[in-house]
């Protein structure tokens, strides 16, 4: 192969790029990571009025199938990811049910 003809894509990035990189794949996993529970999870309506979501249920999706666990997947590291940045990175507080854990919902801080 003539390596005149191979293009590469990787260089060493600037350490200025490297933050400001670093800032925008925090700023899309945090604007992301609710609605992958929400959109993934089936929803509840509690006694309370309030939205859960069943985090061990995937939404409309046949048990046992592949999409049934890529959405187990993405729920799982969507409640890692949250829980790995911590109460205060977002603007709404992460609740789960006190006596069915699986069981999860947002509410809004403003």
């Amino acid at each position: 192969m003539n390596q005149s003809n191979v293009v590469t894509t990787h260089r060493t990035p600037r350490p200025d790029h490297s933050a400001r990189l670093l800032v925008a794949a925090f700023a899309i996993a945090d604007a992301c990571v609710r609605s992958e529970v929400e959109c993934w999870c089936e929803g509840h309506i509690g006694d309370d009025d309030a939205a859960w979501f069943d985090t061990s249920k995937p939404c409309g999706i046949t048990d046992g199938t592949a999409d049934a666990e890529m959405a187990a997947r993405n729920v799982q590291r969507a409640l890692r990811y949250i829980g790995l940045r911590g109460a205060d990175a977002f603007p709404w507080r992460f609740v789960r049910h006190p006596e069915r854990p699986e069981l999860v919902r947002f509410e809004d801080l403003a």
